[in-house]
């Protein structure tokens, strides 16, 4: 009997210690919501990305959502056409013509343009966002300086820097339409992934006609003469939904380039840049990229 007294003393002072324990050690309550973000990783760590520099901007609360070399200089191959393209829509109507010429069908690559062949200017650069054409860049350049600057083409490319300024682009310095490297060392323009995200943004909310045709995987366009079946050189458009905009450049300097703008949910507009990838990688980087975007806002 003394024997089954004593484990049932010793059975009450166990429970009186975690009694005790309970009230007197901190206890910190713990939302549903709390609980949630407690288990919830960061979906950007591991990512595991090829390029140099990235940046996820949120449009509608104007806040990054991810970033890293966000301000760091780099080449922008043809991202660059992005800005020709509204600089000349900003100095020319859409309806205007604009012919192709020698020099214009004589730069690297090519795109199947035809001297002679007569656009209109929104359609030409249709073609040249979508299908990154350098010919089509170098042809509205050249006709745009002639409506606008006296036929003197640094103007058009002067005017491009300006329109940087204008915009707040503090890393970034055009010296061509196109984005080709000028040579070995010293690329067509300079610029950080934070500005190219500004430069589409300013885009998306002043003249979205720029990029509108950027978010098809193909595209058919017409001169007056001839007709154009074109593919995006951004193939994402070809298998990834929820594309509102995007523009590609690579080159030997640059690497893999690639600024994308999504629906990250019901009118959520997000950009997404990459650079200094590689030229497969940029795509894959970018996948990443708008798969953790998509977790990190739900």
């Amino acid at each position: 009997m003394k024997r089954i007294h004593k484990i049932i003393i010793g059975i009450v002072v166990i429970v009186l210690v975690f009694v005790t324990l309970f009230f007197l050690l901190p206890v910190r309550k713990v939302s549903d919501g709390d609980a949630y973000r407690i288990e919830r990783k960061d979906p950007f760590v591991g990512l595991n990305l090829e390029a140099k520099a990235v940046y996820v901007f949120d449009i509608v609360k104007g806040e990054p959502i991810f970033e890293f070399n966000k301000n760091t200089q780099l080449p922008l191959a043809s991202l660059v056409k992005v800005m020709t393209a509204l600089v000349a829509l900003n100095e020319v109507i859409p309806g205007a013509i604009v012919e192709i010429d020698g020099e214009a069908i004589g730069g690297e690559g090519d795109d199947n343009l035809l001297v002679g062949e007569r656009w209109k200017l929104s359609d030409i650069l249709d073609f040249t966002v979508v299908k990154s054409s350098n010919d089509g860049a170098l042809a509205v350049a050249s006709a745009v300086s002639a409506f606008s600057f006296g036929g003197d083409k640094e103007n058009f490319i002067n005017k491009m820097n300006e329109m940087a300024n204008e915009i707040g682009l503090e890393q970034t310095y055009f010296l061509n339409e196109t984005g080709l490297d000028l040579n070995s060392y010293i690329p067509g323009a300079y610029g950080s992934a934070q500005d190219v995200a500004k430069l589409f943004t300013y885009v998306l909310k002043t003249n979205p006609k720029v990029l509108e045709a950027t978010q098809y995987p193909t595209l058919t366009v017409s001169s007056k003469e001839v007709r154009h079946n074109i593919v995006n050189s951004n193939i994402l458009t070809a298998s990834v939904s929820g594309i509102l905009a995007s523009k590609t450049g690579y080159t030997d300097l640059a690497g893999g380039n690639l600024a994308v703008v999504f629906d990250a949910g019901f009118m959520h507009p997000v950009v997404a840049v990459v650079l200094g990838s590689s030229q497969e990688g940029r795509f894959e980087d970018m996948k990443k990229l708008m798969e953790a975007t998509y977790i990190s806002l739900k």
